[in-house]
């Protein structure tokens, strides 16, 4: 993804995500070993609950590898949530749903520390309750 950010979007994702990796192992062009059907197919099985672990994982690097900002000793903590419409596509048509994501931010560091979707249904509070657990007792929490 930095790669994509650092181009500035002027390729698909999948062709930067292509020439990264093929940049990682020395190649000019990245051969795949599936199809892309067999690839679809795979990713539908893939647990969104991955991404939130890879996520805690790199935090946990990032706090104990970088020089996390403070203001007055308390760790800078926002929390927003924005309503999106999500496009999706089954196997006989495709629809639109509204959903809330709502994340808490690290400002200093520009990372999330917490992210997840929601049904538009579900009240912003609520959403703040799930995710107290990832502050500590040393964060200061900014709400909008």
């Amino acid at each position: 993804m930095l790669v994509t950010m650092i181009s500035g979007f002027k390729a698909g994702v999948q062709a930067e995500l292509n020439g990264f990796f093929a940049h990682l192992i020395n190649q000019a062009d990245l051969t795949r070993e599936a199809s892309a059907q067999a690839f679809s197919k795979a990713r539908k099985q893939f647990s969104h609950l991955a991404f939130a672990h890879l996520n805690q994982q790199f935090m946990t690097l990032v706090s104990n590898n970088l020089n996390v900002p403070h203001w007055n000793d308390l760790r800078v903590v926002a929390a927003d949530a924005s309503k999106m419409q999500m496009f999706l596509q089954d196997a006989s048509h495709r629809f639109v749903r509204e959903v809330i994501a709502f994340a808490l931010y690290l400002p200093g560091l520009e990372m999330t520390l917490s992210a997840e979707l929601y049904n538009a249904s579900i009240g912003e509070r609520q959403m703040l309750f799930g995710h107290l657990h990832k502050l500590d007792a040393n964060d200061l929490l900014v709400l909008d």
